[in-house]
């Protein structure tokens, strides 16, 4: 019977050494269960996250798309206003043609050109000496003001007179054209 007292005594140490396992085990693999259940949280909020991201860039990249004719639209119109180099015969046509169409008479128009200037879009002073009756300079500024190209007034000195009974303005006017330097 000693044998048998003895597989007892050591079955029972197996059982219990296996019980004392078991626990470390599982103290052990308990914190961790925890880190694994956090991570798993951060995984689900991160791939939110990322469908979120990848549904706004399929709206940027669909209003890109229609974005794409408007552009073209909107390139020459922005041409149109601030167009490739001063082109200043173009411009004094346009300020000749406005004269003319609202009754105004151009004495003289100079152009000042700062230098060194490292902007992409250039400006240009243009100074106009005029003579007109107040309802045409009127006419004649909302023009300049309409016109498709860029023109910005500065100012305008005023001088009256009367002609023949007819009340004459004299009129200096100082705008900025602006362009583009040719690439």
């Amino acid at each position: 019977m000693n044998l048998n007292g003895a597989k007892k005594k050591y079955a029972l140490i197996n059982l219990l050494l296996l019980a004392a396992l078991i626990v470390v085990l599982f103290a052990w693999t308990l914190p961790v269960n925890g880190e694994v259940s956090e991570l798993n949280e951060e995984l689900r909020q991160e791939i939110a996250v990322k469908e979120n991201l990848e549904n706004r860039l399929d709206e940027i990249r669909g209003a890109g798309e229609n974005l794409d004719s408007a552009s073209e639209i909107e390139r020459s119109r922005i041409f149109t206003a601030i167009p490739e180099n001063l082109r200043q015969d173009q411009l004094i046509d346009q300020i000749n043609n406005i004269a003319r169409k609202n009754q105004v008479s151009i004495s003289s128009i100079s152009f000042g050109i700062p230098v060194g200037s490292e902007d992409s879009i250039k400006k240009a002073t243009i100074n106009i000496s005029l003579s007109a009756e107040q309802k045409d300079l009127i006419n004649f500024l909302k023009d300049i003001e309409n016109n498709p190209r860029k023109l910005v007034v500065n100012s305008v000195t005023v001088q009256f007179s009367t002609v023949d009974d007819i009340d004459v303005i004299n009129f200096n006017i100082s705008m900025d054209a602006y362009y583009q330097e040719a690439i």
